[in-house]
């Protein structure tokens, strides 16, 4: 392996890779899209670059790819919630929602009572779809002191029904 000294040059980076930085928008969404089934750390962090992608269908596709990885892409998500980039961390939270994977219920609660507004308030759209596995962590955080996010924490238990 190249790490180890035994090959001069790094093993080469996967085609769709290559492709998501071409100039061509439609080549940056094919690349989105064959990176779906692809459930590896470094098409999770490839289509989360793609999710600040100036086209809109190469960031649908890539928001459409990362919900099929599903499970295997809720860390990469989870760490999206709190990028300095609100659009990425509101397009994390909506997927998150969409995957609706019990283990990202904790850090949608901590980013609706701690990140920028816009991401907050996709915190609370992802929570509401999780739905019922969501309600015993929004439970244990009803005593929140800060009135805006216990006003939301208290809507989402609503909604969810007893």
């Amino acid at each position: 392996s190249w790490l180890f000294g035994k090959s001069s040059s790094p093993p080469p980076e996967p085609e769709p890779v290559q492709w998501m930085r071409s100039a061509d928008p439609e080549v940056r969404k094919k690349a989105a899209e064959a990176m779906g089934g692809v459930v590896e750390t470094w098409s999770v962090s490839a289509l989360l670059k793609m999710l600040t992608d100036p086209s809109t269908p190469v960031r649908e596709a890539a928001r459409s790819s990362l919900a099929r990885i599903g499970a295997a892409a809720v860390e990469g998500l989870i760490e999206g919630l709190n990028h300095s980039n609100t659009d990425l961390g509101k397009s994390c939270a909506e997927i998150l929602g969409d995957i609706a994977d019990p283990k990202s219920i904790g850090q949608l609660i901590v980013t609706l009572k701690y990140g920028a507004r816009p991401v907050q308030l996709a915190c609370r759209r992802a929570l509401e779809r999780i739905g019922p596995p969501a309600k015993a962590e929004l439970e244990a955080a009803r005593g929140e002191t800060q009135p805006w996010v216990r006003e939301h924490i208290e809507g989402i238990i609503s909604k969810l029904g007893p």
